[in-house]
């Protein structure tokens, strides 16, 4: 005997099969089979259908109109009788056999006999809820709840019941549909065989049961629609394309699973885990590629590693210990993640939709990262072959190391960090056709944390740009204590882009050697800055006045003392505040105030853009220590009239500190 597919409710319930029995003499059909017995007059009897395929253990097994499904016609089966449909023998992949039946609970103390030819078998229980053999753990299982997790409304005596299995043959596994709902899915065979061959139903004892409707298809029934997880892909159409749903495991407390890894542990690829609010404490390894993880606002107290060569989803912000991805792994998260350690070993991706937050940031290999709000860590090391492309994010780093061949790109953003060696290269983009970023409001750099002869043009994440490569770190002329300075030689510049808070007043303060300007070369005025400063070729700090439209050599103080020319290579302090309430600057050479509510030059200004550092002369030119923020700087301690204010106080009411400034070209 070859048996295909078997429900079963003994003595009050009933047994279906798919299986041919010897001697039986029905014309077997070939799949597509359906029926509905509206064409058979009624008190037929089954046992005369042998045409049809069908057959009966009595006589008494008719064509009735007393008890129906919707239309007019059902088969009844009084107690301890037997109805079949013999199939045509076929190897064949996918089977749905499709059915309305009128079953009756069924004693849980009832004997229930095993059917070890069967394929499956299910009867009603007593309260209600269908129950089928599980041939993996060798017992019956009771299904109140379907593959989501939802539950399920128990039958009610005398109800009629929509019952569809999927038999995937090639898989010896089935699918237990009630009413349209998931309620078991692979579940093995009973008996594996390859081949559908016949359709049984088996009376309750004491109770009269009824079938109808019975179809037996390779193609999903019309009636299963239903999309429980609204991925536009019917519940039959996963089953029969994968073999499975794919389904919502829940984790944290009083859901299905108490931990991540135990859900993880469950899934299958395309499944998503939802896990709900909380604080885990556990490591976690993703080792299956699982459609998505979702879920509240929670934590992973411990690690999440995720498996090499794995494609992961997360539409969810959360936090972690540390993450770590596999070779070639993929990790998307919509929002925000937070971990003390993340590491993509090589040819790996993360892409985080909202900001990253991490200690440490390690990039290996080919990896990359991309993080859409930003980036904010402690230690951001990017190995050799790494591209890390940032669009319109800023970000913060304490230690920033770039290993040969690696590579930031910086697009129309910001990064700041404390310590940075740089040995690979960076992509920036400036007013020279290299990429710049801008630097935010207060901004310092003394250039100490750059190795001798980097180029400034790749110092965009600084918000630094070049005129060309040549403008390169250097220690050979340095300013007081420090070991590095900018090296501008002849005809160079370099500008820093700032975004600063508009109509604030800002202090730009720098140390500088100023190449000796000559006299014709004081004619580029540009209208667009606040402020211009040249060293004209007698040693003096020379301005341009918008007022009377002439360069005003600053050959005497604000108090008309004069002040003594600077040498051709000496190092100055010059410090500018703008205020954009008036429109005014106050210029000051080595400490002294040399000019106060100087007028801007472009009076329409309302913040600054860029700070510029222009070197017109064959002589080359130095920068060191360069400071521009809304405060006033901290070594402007001069009180010339000795009244107990520092002229840099007088000249700022307190607390009308100002936003940012350039200086040489201010803008």
């Amino acid at each position: 005997m070859n048996i295909e597919t078997a429900f079963k409710a003994l003595r009050r319930g009933l047994l279906i099969l798919s299986a041919c029995s010897a001697g039986a003499t029905p014309v077997p059909q070939t799949i597509p089979m359906t029926n509905t017995f509206e064409s058979y007059v009624q008190g037929t009897a089954v046992t005369s259908l042998t045409n049809d395929g069908w057959n009966a253990s009595s006589n008494t097994v008719i064509v009735q109109t007393n008890v129906v499904w919707t239309d007019s016609k059902s088969v009844m089966l009084p107690e301890n009788t037997t109805a079949s449909n013999a199939i045509a023998a076929a190897t064949l992949t996918n089977v749905w056999t499709d059915f309305n039946v009128l079953m009756t609970p069924h004693s849980a103390s009832d004997n229930q006999p095993l059917d070890s030819n069967a394929v499956s078998m299910v009867y009603l229980s007593a309260d209600g809820y269908l129950m089928a053999y599980d041939r993996s753990v060798s017992a019956w299982g009771t299904y109140t709840n379907t593959v989501w997790h939802s539950n399920v409304v128990a039958l009610t005596n005398g109800q009629w019941a929509h019952v569809t299995i999927h038999q995937n043959y090639q898989a010896n596994r089935c699918a237990v549909f009630l009413n349209g709902l998931a309620l078991k899915q692979e579940l093995p065979f009973i008996s594996n065989t390859t081949r559908c061959t016949s359709f049984k139903v088996i009376g309750g004892e004491a109770v009269t049961s009824y079938v109808d409707n019975v179809l037996i298809t390779t193609s999903i029934p019309s009636s299963m629609s239903n999309d429980w997880n609204n991925d536009s892909f019917s519940d039959a159409q996963e089953i029969q394309t994968y073999g499975y749903i794919a389904t919502l495991l829940h984790v944290g407390a009083g859901q299905f699973y108490s931990s991540i890894q135990t859900a993880f542990n469950a899934a299958l690829p395309r499944d998503t885990v939802m896990v709900h609010d909380g604080t885990y404490p556990e490591n976690v390894t993703i080792s299956n590629t699982i459609n998505m993880l979702t879920g509240g606002v929670f934590t992973i107290a411990g690690s999440l590693a995720i498996n090499t060569g794995l494609a992961i989803t997360s539409r969810v912000g959360f936090v972690c210990g540390s993450l770590s991805e596999g070779n070639g792994a993929t990790f998307a998260v919509t929002g925000n993640l937070t971990a003390t350690n993340i590491t993509l070993n090589p040819a790996s991706t993360l892409t985080v939709q909202g900001l990253l937050g991490a200690s440490n940031i390690t990039i290996l290999g080919t990896s990359s990262l991309w993080a859409q709000g930003g980036i904010t860590c402690t230690n951001l090391t990017i190995g050799t072959g790494v591209t890390v492309l940032l669009t319109n994010l800023n970000v913060v780093a304490s230690h920033l190391i770039i290993n040969p061949g690696g590579q930031l790109v910086v697009s129309n953003g910001t990064l700041s960090a404390d310590g940075i060696l740089l040995q690979g290269s960076f992509t920036v983009n400036d007013q020279w056709g290299l990429p710049q970023g801008r630097a935010t409001l207060p901004f310092a750099d003394d250039f100490e944390n750059y190795q001798v002869n980097t180029m400034v043009n790749q110092l965009g994440f600084r918000g630094w740009g070049a005129s060309d490569s040549s403008v390169v770190i250097e220690t050979n002329r340095t300013y007081g204590g420090s070991t590095n300075a900018v090296d501008l030689a002849a005809f160079t510049a370099i500008s820093n882009r700032l975004t600063s808070v508009t109509s604030q007043n800002v202090w730009t303060d720098f140390r500088g050697i100023l190449a000796y300007s000559a006299e014709q070369e004081l004619t580029d005025v540009r209208t667009n800055a606040l402020v211009m400063a040249v060293m004209s070729s007698n040693g003096f700090l020379t301005v341009y006045n918008r007022t009377n439209a002439s360069w005003e050599v600053c050959n005497s103080n604000v108090w008309q003392t004069p002040v003594s020319a600077v040498t051709n290579g000496q190092w100055i302090r010059l410090s500018v505040y703008n205020a954009f309430n008036t429109k005014q600057c106050a210029i000051f050479l080595n400490g002294v105030l040399m000019r106060a509510g100087f007028p801007f030059i472009n009076t329409n200004a309302t913040s600054c853009s860029t700070f510029d550092f222009i070197n017109n002369n064959t002589n080359s030119a130095c920068l060191d220590n360069v400071s521009i923020g809304y405060d006033i700087p901290a070594t402007l301690t001069n009180d010339v009239n000795g009244n107990g204010v520092s002229d840099a106080r007088e000249i700022v009411p307190l607390g009308n500190f100002g936003a940012s400034g350039s200086v040489y070209l201010l803008r």
